[in-house]
């Protein structure tokens, strides 16, 4: 039998095709997706590999930093100790020198305080056979003059004395060697039986000669002094009258005089033009009493500007002030060697 198949009709036709091309294209964007989404993983994968890379890279890279650094360390450490060896070479060197100079340089040692002395040290062998460092003698000096004694040398048994100008080395002091020099002097005139003026602010010493004691001495200074009692010669009187006599003038000074001088005033007109006279020379004696005063503080401050700033020349002790220049300097006395 023969069967009829209708025949399709086109919009059936279309509706086929549509159908299709809708199945395809949901197949090919669902493919799409799956394409972006292998895209994204292989790129995320990529980046990871990259990373994984880089990672390693520097890795190696710190553990090649790392052994640079190492053997830096070892090489310094090497030349630190080659270092360290060699300044203990050297300063073994050294200290051993040192220590053989200083024993070229000693001297000896200090008799006081057995200080050991080089002859770079500033020492003193004054007597020369015992020695003593600066500090020593210079207090030995000092203690002894300021005492009013010569200065002996400390060693035992020795007999020799400072001399001024060895005193003057040791304390660099002006005014302790002037002190020495009268320390001498008057042991010295002690020894020839001198007699001290007793006049103000004099040092003139007088040795009596041969024969009794009651002489009549003229100082320079002015004052006239009796050389067996020391005070104001007394023409007419014994030693030991002078005494009672001085009490009685004492007594009349106080007392008589001002009665005295009224009663020749009253009697006698001539005796008061000289008393008037007497008056103006005395108010003038205050006066001239008062700049010399004035002088002799001016005096004074300039003894210790000189005791404080000036020295002496050890040639001629001549006052020498420097006030500028080198250290070197020329006494002016004719003859006077450099000082």
């Amino acid at each position: 039998h023969l069967h009829h198949h209708p025949r399709p009709s086109m919009a059936s036709v279309a509706i086929e095709w549509l159908r299709e091309l809708r199945k395809e294209r949901e197949a090919l964007t669902d493919t799409l997706k799956r394409l972006q989404e292998f895209e994204a993983t292989s790129k995320r994968h990529a980046d990871e590999a990259e990373r994984s890379r880089t990672e390693i890279e520097n890795m190696h890279r710190l553990d090649r930093e790392r052994e640079e650094h190492r053997l830096h360390q070892e090489r310094m450490e090497e030349q630190r100790r080659q270092r360290e060896e060699e300044e203990a070479h050297a300063t073994a060197v050294l200290l051993e020198e040192m220590r053989l100079e200083e024993e070229r340089n000693k001297v000896g040692s200090c008799l006081l305080c057995s200080e050991e002395l080089t002859r770079h040290d500033r020492y003193f062998d004054f007597c020369g056979r015992h020695l003593l460092c600066g500090t020593c003698a210079a207090h030995a000096a000092t203690s002894c003059t300021n005492n009013g004694q010569v200065v002996p040398c400390p060693g035992e048994g020795c007999s020799y004395r400072f001399t001024p100008d060895q005193i003057g080395l040791a304390t660099n002091d002006p005014t302790l060697v002037r002190k020495a020099e009268e320390i001498i002097l008057n042991g010295v005139i002690a020894n020839l039986g001198a007699i001290a003026c007793p006049g103000r602010g004099c040092r003139q010493q007088y040795v009596p000669a041969s024969g009794p004691m009651y002489q009549r001495c003229q100082c320079t200074c002015g004052t006239t002094f009796c050389l067996q009692c020391r005070a104001t010669y007394h023409y007419n009187s014994a030693c030991d009258d002078l005494a009672g006599i001085t009490a009685t003038w004492v007594a009349w000074d106080r007392t008589g005089r001002d009665a005295f001088v009224r009663r020749r005033a009253a009697e006698d007109a001539q005796f008061r033009e000289r008393m008037q006279q007497f008056q103006n020379a005395q108010a003038e004696h205050a006066r001239q009493a008062q700049l010399l005063q004035v002088r002799l503080r001016e005096e004074a401050g300039d003894e210790a500007f000189k005791v404080a700033n000036c020295k002496l020349c050890p040639n001629c002790r001549r006052v020498v002030f420097k006030d500028g220049g080198c250290d070197s300097m020329k006494c002016g006395e004719a003859g006077c060697c450099l000082c």
